[in-house]
């Protein structure tokens, strides 16, 4: 069984030690772990799909291919995750992580920026918060109840004839039958106008309950199918949403110093989003750890490159244990005990 990372490892090695050792505190056990490898961290077995993106497209068809993987279409999720995501990620921290050592001044290209805010949005969904949460919700996904009744109104507002109904609906009569039911229905219709509706609904209220009841299962179908997540992750409708729900194209990519004595956890999420907002909607801000003294951040309020206090290290750090969806890392064993309740 192969085990595929939820985040990358170039970002988890760099919160480890000289000798590959990392330690977690756990949500579900409340405790602190011994030193583990790094490298069997933050995956999962066959987390993703082993089928290749265009394969993924054929099976869920209604996704737009993210442009972002537009080169690895025939590549399986974990390999163009690796070509079209890890490596110009690594490429950018290790440039950051080199201006930081050097004392030099840290800047990036209007590229790098660009590319920063894809991968925030793809990084977003590629979690394991991401792929149970959903799973969760969508266990409860039903056809809204008003649903039925749209579909009624609609066919209310649709040209009806009276001679054709009569023939679809009547199969067991005969012509003079028919045509002595249509006299009877027109004569009802000149005193009853809306009569024509109720006939209607008896009509659909025979098919739609059962029409209904299969278009949930089969969209259930896919909602809980065990490929969704890797569609999700490599569908252009998630990623538009990410960006229009969170402005992201207003928010200024920057890079956050941190000179405390407080290092940055990384928690299993690989992204963390703050707001001023209990709804979420007002002055958030994202942020991608790299490095326990580095944070890339997509803000507003933030310049291109800030240096923060520990107040922040510390409300960086209680958010990121409380978005974080089982495990919140660090080799500071002192820190992470602290987040024990």
């Amino acid at each position: 069984m192969s085990k595929d990372h939820f985040v990358p490892q170039l970002i988890i090695k760099n919160f480890a030690d000289k000798a590959r050792g990392i330690r977690f505190y756990s949500k579900k056990t409340n405790k602190v772990s011994e030193l583990v490898d790094y490298v069997g961290q933050l995956q999962k077995g066959n987390f993703h799909s082993k089928k290749t993106i265009n394969e993924l497209k054929e099976q869920f068809p209604h996704i737009i291919i993210n442009p972002v993987f537009e080169r690895a279409q025939d590549k399986d999720l974990e390999s163009a995750l690796g070509c079209c995501l890890e490596t110009f990620l690594g490429v950018i921290v290790s440039k950051i992580l080199s201006s930081v050592n050097n004392r030099g001044a840290i800047s990036l290209t209007k590229n790098e920026e660009i590319f920063i805010r894809e991968y925030a949005a793809i990084q977003h969904i590629r979690t394991l918060k991401f792929k149970e949460v959903s799973k969760e919700f969508n266990k409860k996904f039903n056809l809204p109840p008003e649903f039925k009744d749209q579909i009624i109104d609609g066919e209310y507002q649709r040209n009806i004839l009276i001679r054709a109904l009569i023939k679809e609906r009547s199969l067991n009569l005969n012509s003079k039958g028919r045509f002595e039911l249509e006299k009877k229905y027109r004569r009802i219709l000149k005193k009853n106008p809306p009569f024509i509706n109720k006939i209607r609904e008896e009509i659909l209220n025979e098919i739609l309950d059962d029409m209904l009841k299969k278009a949930e299962d089969d969209i259930k179908e896919i909602l809980l199918h065990p490929e969704k997540h890797s569609s999700d992750i490599v569908d252009m409708n998630h990623r538009n949403s990410f960006f229009l729900r969170r402005d992201v194209e207003n928010l200024n990519v920057g890079i956050i110093l941190n000179r405390t004595r407080i290092p940055f956890v990384l928690a299993d999420t690989g992204i963390i989003l703050m707001t001023d907002d209990p709804q979420g909607r007002e002055n958030l801000e994202i942020f991608i750890p790299i490095h326990p003294n580095l944070l890339i951040s997509l803000s507003k309020s933030f310049p291109k490159n800030a240096l923060i206090d520990e107040q922040f290290v510390n409300n960086f750090n209680r958010i990121s244990e409380e978005e974080s969806y089982t495990n919140v890392y660090s080799t500071d064993l002192g820190l992470l005990n602290s987040l024990v309740k």
